[in-house]
């Protein structure tokens, strides 16, 4: 994962826990309208469960989860507040914002990785999160 040297040029997102179709902070963002969905992708990584949603620790493994083209300029500035992530201090960040590529898609997308050390939270087992009301 990397930050390009132009970040104004990164025009996507990757999700994948609370914000992807069908999560709770998905519509709260109102992300149907403000970002448009691309498809399904995976990243490199593994999923943390904090409780009650995911983080992505980058490395080895894989997650899965959903690109979209963001529409709403303003929508990153949002996301980072929820996301507690500060790119202008991100010491005092939850999650840190990184771009990675997405080769099914052909894109550089903004994700929302953990920060520091791998969480104390739990690995899951696989690579796509899924809430627990939601688990099947």
């Amino acid at each position: 994962m990397r930050i390009p040297v132009d970040a104004a040029t990164v025009e996507h997102l990757f999700l994948y826990g609370t914000l992807m179709r069908g999560e709770h902070a998905h519509a709260r963002f109102g992300l149907s309208t403000r970002a448009a969905y691309v498809g399904d992708a995976c990243v490199m990584g593994r999923l943390h469960d904090l409780g009650g949603y995911p983080t992505l620790v980058p490395g080895e493994g894989r997650v899965e989860g959903e690109v979209h083209r963001i529409v709403d300029p303003g929508l990153l500035a949002e996301l980072d507040l929820y996301e507690a992530c500060d790119p202008a201090n991100e010491a005092d960040s939850d999650y840190v914002r990184r771009v990675v590529a997405v080769p099914e898609h052909g894109v550089d997308a903004w994700v929302y990785c953990h920060r520091g050390p791998p969480p104390e939270g739990t690995p899951l087992p696989g690579p796509r999160w899924r809430a627990p009301s939601r688990e099947p």
